[in-house]
């Protein structure tokens, strides 16, 4: 085995580590993105129901409220760490098919 299929294979493996160790924590990080951006509705939902004026002026002080603020950015957070892991398990995926379209090239006798 050469040197290049050594290193593809190893690529590969650090691939599929990788997606095996983060499996949990992409849907946990996508739960609690999903609670959070649930919560920062809610809030906007509660503090409409409590404001005064026309639909527009409700819908606007909901949106700009203290409260729907701190829910946006706990949502605007967890929304950011989700995305930085399911982001690069993306990456790890498309990384996995490189080598493998790279190994049936090589069978191939591309």
């Amino acid at each position: 085995m050469d040197r290049s299929q050594t290193w593809i294979e190893d690529r590969a493996s650090a691939a599929l580590k990788y997606l095996a160790e983060t499996d949990e924590e992409d849907a946990s990080l996508r739960m609690e993105m999903v609670k959070a951006e649930r919560a920062y509705k809610l809030k906007i939902d509660a503090v409409f129901l409590v404001s005064q004026g026309s639909i527009e002026q409700r819908k606007a002080e909901s949106r700009s409220s203290p409260e729907a603020e701190t829910a946006f950015s706990a949502f605007a957070s967890s929304s950011l760490e989700f995305h930085k892991v399911h982001n690069k398990r993306m990456s790890q995926r498309d990384a996995l098919e490189w080598c493998r379209s790279l190994n049936a090239n090589r069978r191939q006798g591309a």
